[in-house]
């Protein structure tokens, strides 16, 4: 439609194209749906092309050219029926019983010579290649005493999609929906009589009787013979002063059978050769001639006439009729499924080739009922007229050559559209009490209609507030906000809007239409200050005018307006159990990774609907809904804190930022012994004034050197532990091993052993919860034979334990720091290894995910692991440091551990 109007011209949309149908953008903004009677193209390996009814030879037989229904014709070889037809995924096969030999072809004709003595089967493909006449020439009175031609059978076969039944004397093939794919008009014959040769009979003689709603012939029937039909074959179909005969067909679900007029064929006056049909049609539209005397021609070729043909004013008519002609034209669906509103105008067209004089007289065009092969004289019942043109189209008649003559048919389109139909007819008929009215008219006439759609009505409806879009239904912050709305029509071109705002007092703004863009913009509209107040809610209206002036619906879009900000939001420390650590304003509390967490109110403001917060920065950058919230916060670092926080309203209103300021206090020490007692069988924790928990040694442990002797620290000690039943143990637990925690521990072997050995655990009922220290087997990384590792069980049972592995590697008679964590914040095991007499720098943390909740309840145990109730992993060699910590350590803490001159004692601060 844009191309349309940008170059003042119509433009095709191909995309609705079809064989009979074009449809054209007008540059006014309207669309016309061109219908011809006759195929005007065909689609050719996907591509649309003139149709050509030439008949090639191809390996399966005579095919055309470019068909609109696609047509194989026999080339003579046995078992091949004389035609195959397709249209639209259906087949249909036509036969003849009887031998046919190889054809010669001239263009769209196929004779097949002496097929009975005296007989040649002449086929031939009509004008618009959707069909074609089969017809049985008899040369002589001698060929038609052939018996073989007292009754005519065709046999038939379609694919389980189609119905072949009877209709009116001829036959049609119906889809499953009952739409007409082929069909046949009655069969007919007819001599060669010439339009001037036939002595006039009077009309008792002519032996004309009914069967049901259609003249038959008794006898040998005289047609009109005002003059042939312009460019008229006698091979295909009667062209004037022929005697007829009509030969209603025996139809059933594989064979049509017809039976020849007996009377016709032994007339002595009938003139040689006789022409005895069916034709065959996949035309979608239809045509026909009906006349008061001589039955019909349906779907005529090329022309026919309308009027009174009259014996009584010349001798060119052989008989005294009236003729009408009709035309049905099919696939308006898309015309169907309009309102007769939207039709604009509609034209009926069709060609004049000949008039009984050069004195111009009047042609009505008629809204008529639908008909088919069958129907008779007059017609139908519905003649509605529409239109009236007087003209004369003679070629004989200066300055009126043939040509298309136009017909108003607007109020046919809008009855298609009222009844929702995709189907009209329409006729032509005349004075017919003279015969200086009678016309001649081409059967491939047009239907135009031109309509005009309204608008669609408007989607994509918001309102803009600076950078932001809001939806309908929402609030927004600005009295002064663009309105928008995409604007689009089913036929395109340009449109334009009105947007009108509302209060529930009645309109507020209606600045009138937006600019003309194209369909399927998007329309904007500023409101001006001084239009809306705070506080008030209000729609606007949107309805789409296209450039023929026809509006469509409207759409509408409420809002309302609120510049009031809300007050700063309160903040306090919440006080849900499933937060054990409350973090006081200005207070010290909790530690890395203790979660805590905090109750955000709306304060004395009654429409926040979320809040934006940050810690420790600026950014604001996290969001949660909500007129109350509460923050979750795990702490990755110690000190101070700040929590901002910013209350957001319904319309977007923003609050003053709130801040809170906490302190998350450094890792706090469960129990840390420096095993510097040297003597006796209990080692303090420096912890408590208490010593406790107290280290209590079994076995044989005993008290060794320990790392530091070498630099001059003479009252360094360690234990030893060598055995199964050497270990010092806790009363009970020192760390909870299901929230966060990190163990601690200064260890040497005195060989590498074969199996597991633990340094440090802590025992469940049955098993222990965590171990530390050294293994030898295949769970270790790299491939590597033994590593340094730190294992967690999910639960006090023999399985599911999961386990860290260090890259470092083991040496037997070397002090290694081994720092591991459980942290409860991330769902992690973790490990690190250094060695503080050697390189200080501590192993890159390996991971585990841990997600279990599992307590181990039993005491703390050094020197050993617990196993099915029983000990096992004895540790070989020393242990000079153990630290327990509620609560993770930072990478500056594991660095503090490494350092030769902390002896193990880094985690505290």
């Amino acid at each position: 439609m844009d191309l349309a109007a940008a170059c003042g011209a119509d433009v095709e949309v191909t995309s609705s194209r079809t064989e009979w149908d074009t449809l054209y953008a007008q540059p006014d903004g309207t669309m016309r749906w061109d219908a011809s009677a006759t195929a005007v193209r065909t689609l050719l390996d996907d591509q649309w092309a003139p149709v050509d009814n030439t008949l090639v030879a191809s390996g399966s037989g005579f095919e055309v050219a470019a068909p609109v229904t696609a047509m194989t014709f026999s080339d003579g070889a046995p078992g091949i029926p004389l035609v195959s037809l397709q249209r639209d995924g259906h087949s249909m096969t036509f036969d003849v019983s009887l031998d046919l030999p190889a054809p010669t072809v001239d263009g769209p004709r196929l004779t097949y010579t002496d097929v009975l003595p005296g007989v040649d089967l002449l086929v031939t493909v009509n004008a618009d290649a959707t069909g074609f006449s089969e017809v049985l020439r008899v040369e002589d009175a001698h060929a038609a005493a052939d018996p073989r031609l007292a009754e005519l059978t065709f046999p038939v076969t379609t694919t389980s999609d189609l119905d072949l039944e009877g209709a009116g004397g001829g036959f049609v093939a119906l889809d499953g929906a009952g739409e007409r794919v082929f069909s046949s008009p009655t069969p007919a014959m007819w001599d060669s009589t010439q339009a001037t040769t036939r002595t006039a009979q009077p009309l008792a003689l002519l032996g004309l009787g009914r069967v049901g709603a259609q003249l038959a012939t008794v006898g040998p029937t005289p047609v009109a013979a005002e003059a042939p039909a312009a460019g008229g074959d006698r091979a295909v179909a009667p062209i004037g002063g022929e005697n007829v005969a009509w030969m209603p067909a025996k139809v059933s679900t594989d064979a049509v059978t017809i039976t020849p007029d007996a009377q016709l064929l032994a007339d002595p006056e009938t003139t040689w050769p006789v022409y005895i049909d069916p034709s065959i049609s996949g035309s979608r539209n239809m045509w026909t001639a009906v006349r008061d005397v001589f039955g019909q021609d349906y779907g005529f070729d090329p022309d026919q006439g309308v009027g009174l043909c009259s014996r009584a004013t010349t001798t060119s008519c052989s008989a005294t009729f009236k003729s009408r002609l009709l035309w049905t034209f099919t696939g308006l669906g898309e015309i169907g499924a309009l309102t007769s509103n939207q039709i604009v105008s509609a034209t009926f067209a069709a060609v004049g080739t000949n008039a009984y004089d050069c004195t111009p007289r009047p042609v009505t065009l008629y809204r008529v009922g639908d008909f088919n092969s069958s129907t008779p004289w007059p017609g139908g019942t519905l003649w509605e007229a529409m239109s009236t043109v007087t003209f004369v189209a003679k070629s004989s008649c200066a300055g009126q050559p043939v040509r298309w003559i136009e017909f108003d048919a607007t109020a046919q389109a809008r009855a298609i559209a009222d009844a929702n139909t995709a189907q009209g007819s329409l006729g032509l008929a005349v004075d017919e009490s003279s015969m200086a009215y009678w016309k001649r008219f081409r059967n491939d006439a047009t239907f135009s209609i031109t309509y005009n759609r309204p608008p669609s009505t408007p989607t994509g409806l918001s309102l803009t507030v600076g950078a932001a879009v809001k939806s309908c239904g929402s609030w927004i912050n600005s009295r002064t906000p663009t309105l928008s709305a995409t604007v689009d029509d089913p036929d395109g071109g340009n449109l334009q809007a009105y947007f009108d705002v509302f209060s529930t007092s009645g309109a507020v703004y209606t600045p009138g239409l937006t600019t003309a863009k194209a369909a399927g913009s998007v329309h904007t509209q500023a409101v001006p200050s001084g239009s809306l107040s705070d506080g008030d809610g209000y729609q606007f209206r949107v309805v789409a005018l296209d450039s023929g002036g026809l509006l469509g619906g409207a759409s509408f879009c409420q809002f309302g307006i609120d510049t009031v900000a809300p007050v700063a939001p309160v903040i306090a420390p919440a006080t849900a159990t499933s937060y054990p650590v409350k973090y006081v304003e200005g207070a010290w509390a909790g530690g890395l990774h203790q979660v805590g967490g905090f109750a955000v109110s709306a304060g004395t403001s009654t429409d926040v609907l979320s809040y934006k917060y940050s810690f420790n920065n600026t950014a604001l950058s996290s969001s949660v809904s909500g007129s109350a919230a509460t923050l979750t916060f795990s702490p990755d670092q110690v000190g101070p804190q700040t929590l901002r926080v910013q209350a957001v309203d319904r319309a977007g209103n923003v609050s003053p930022v709130s801040l809170y300021t906490f302190n998350v206090d450094f890792p706090v020490t469960s129990a840390q012994w420096s095993l510097d007692e040297g003597s006796g069988t209990v080692a303090r924790s420096s912890v408590a004034a208490d010593g406790s928990p107290l280290l209590n040694l079994a076995g044989a442990t005993s008290w060794v050197d320990g790392p530091l002797v070498p630099f001059g620290a003479v009252d360094d000690r360690a234990l030893h532990f060598g055995a199964l039943a050497d270990r010092a143990v806790t009363a009970g637990p020192v760390v909870s091993t299901a929230g966060s925690f990190a163990v601690l521990a200064t260890v040497r072997l005195d060989s590498l052993p074969a199996a597991t050995a633990t340094a440090v655990g802590q025992d469940g009922r049955d098993f222990s919860g965590f171990e530390l220290g050294y293994r030898a087997d295949a769970t270790c990384a790299g491939g590597m034979s033994s590593c340094w590792y730190f294992s967690m069980r999910t639960a006090d049972t023999a399985g599911g334990a999961v386990q860290v592995a260090s890259p470092a590697a083991t040496v037997a008679g070397e002090w290694v720091s081994l720092v591991a964590m459980h942290d409860a914040s991330t769902g992690l095991v973790e490990l690190s290894v250094c060695t503080p007499f050697g390189d200080p720098t501590p192993s890159a943390l390996v991971t585990a995910p841990y997600a279990s909740t599992w307590r181990a309840s039993g005491p703390l145990r050094v020197g050993g692991a617990l196993s099915a109730g029983a000990p096992v992993a004895a540790w070989p060699g020393d242990v000079a440091d153990v630290q327990l910590l509620a609560g993770t350590v930072d990478e500056s803490a594991i660095r503090r551990a490494c350092s030769p001159a902390a002896s193990g004692t880094a985690g505290t601060e």
